[in-house]
């Protein structure tokens, strides 16, 4: 049907999505080789004390890495209208399914949806020097692993600081492939970010391409609370490598 002169088309969903993602590559994410050491399922403490050779295949990694990696995070805020059932609905007849999200969300204004990813480049290097040099290629992948985990973090504890200045909180990230189903948390997730300016996509598997990259939600508000921690709806729980880490930078007082 043709509009009337002068009047502009309703976006579509499709446009509103990528009009109000937020697009940052400048962040400057520090790894320590004694996390690529732990991160590798290693004692950093006994490798040093043994003078094993696994801690200059880690410093060689971190060094590479230096070019190879290419932190970069799409995000997008949008507002709560409502709840249904197991349902949080967002503005845009979007939704977001699970009672473990209707459970940390319902108090939450706005939900940010954000992707983090590190770029190809480092999981390429490590891919084709895996046969000639698997010990490098597991440190490269080391080296991915923690770096994510710092940039996911960099986002939260940002995010974090710009709400409190207004008197909202941020609630705990929630991420699909724990207690939210990876399939349909997934979806949902990158129906609301356009996770593509940064070249982020899911396969048919739900997973995201490039392998080095993370997605997660926050809910924010005035009346937000975060209890507890991501970990405990994981089913790795005690048995994940990075939990220590990530526990140490929830706690450090920047995230609620």
């Amino acid at each position: 049907m043709p509009t009337a002169r002068g009047v502009k088309p309703a976006a579509s969903a499709g446009q509103l999505r990528r009009e109000q993602t937020t697009v940052k590559t400048e962040w400057h994410v520090v790894v320590e080789v004694d996390e690529v050491l732990q991160a590798e399922g290693g004692d950093p403490k006994h490798i040093r004390a043994r003078n094993s050779s696994a801690l200059g295949v880690a410093e060689r990694a971190l060094e590479l890495s230096g070019q190879l990696l290419h932190p970069a995070v799409a995000w997008r805020f949008v507002p709560v209208v409502g709840l249904r059932h197991a349902s949080l609905l967002l503005e845009g007849a979007c939704r977001l399914t699970g009672p473990v999200v209707v459970e940390h969300l319902q108090a939450a204004k706005q939900v940010g949806a954000f992707v983090c990813t590190l770029g190809p480049e480092l999981e390429e290097r490590a891919s084709a020097c895996f046969d000639e040099d698997p010990a490098l290629a597991v440190a490269l992948d080391a080296v991915g692993s923690v770096a994510l985990q710092r940039l996911a973090h960099s986002v939260r504890e940002q995010i974090a600081l710009q709400m409190g200045s207004t008197g909202w909180q941020v609630g705990m990230a929630l991420s699909p492939g724990s207690a939210w189903g990876l399939e349909v948390g997934q979806r949902q997730l990158f129906a609301l970010v356009e996770a593509g300016l940064i070249g982020v996509g899911l396969n048919k598997s739900s997973l995201m391409q490039p392998k080095k990259s993370t997605s997660f939600i926050l809910g924010v508000g005035p009346d937000m609370t975060s209890t507890g921690s991501p970990c405990d709806l994981c089913d790795l729980k005690e048995n994940c490598r990075f939990r220590e880490l990530y526990e140490s930078e929830h706690d450090s007082g920047v995230l609620a």
